[in-house]
């Protein structure tokens, strides 16, 4: 009798070690934010009224403008906004062209050579549109003077479609061209986007 006990006492410990081992799907090696259908976007952004202001939204992949494309156009198009379901107000939103379908770092300004007539991306940009004081901005690089918004986008993975495209972007943004337009500092920005072509 206590042969048995013993056994089941050993069996129930044994069964409840190895529940306790198995991994969730929504354990941390696994995080949601690397899913395809939980895109979202987080930055730091210095400047104007911001001080080291954590900003971040997610963006709902089932609205047509959201999302990551290589298709024909051989670069990397991604745009990201709030836009709730069914809506069709954005407050804050995130546009990237990279140029190349794949994984690797560019410079914010690198040519992308691989366009097809009529496309208006010709160089590596990122581009932040968020409200500040009420107010909607869109800040962007510099298209006339480069030098005053250097920055860098890093593709950190770039799945087929269906899957995720994830990176990170840094830099100096800014509100309008020239020497006085106002600047803002990027750091620790951060995307996943689901890839649609």
């Amino acid at each position: 009798m206590k042969k048995t006990q013993l056994l089941i006492a050993f069996a129930l410990l044994i069964s409840v070690a190895l529940a306790s081992c198995s991994k969730d799907k929504n354990d941390a090696g696994n995080s949601s934010n690397n899913n395809p259908g939980n895109d979202s976007v987080t930055y730091i952004i210095n400047g104007g009224s911001f001080v080291n202001k954590h900003i971040s939204f997610h963006s709902d992949p089932k609205q047509s403008q959201n999302g990551a494309s290589a298709g024909h156009i051989g670069y990397l198009k991604i745009n990201l906004t709030d836009t709730p379901p069914g809506g069709s107000t954005v407050t804050q939103g995130l546009d990237i062209a990279y140029p190349q379908a794949t994984t690797g770092t560019a410079n914010v300004n690198d040519p992308i050579n691989n366009i097809y007539p009529g496309n208006t991306d010709k160089h590596a940009y990122f581009l932040l549109q968020l409200q500040e004081n009420g107010k909607n901005r869109i800040l962007d690089r510099d298209s006339e003077n480069p030098i005053n918004t250097p920055g860098k986008i890093n593709i950190t993975k770039c799945e087929s479609v269906g899957g995720v495209v994830e990176g990170d972007f840094s830099g100096t943004v800014s509100d309008g061209t020239g020497s006085n337009a106002p600047k803002y500092t990027i750091t620790k920005g951060h995307f996943v986007v689901t890839r649609k072509s």
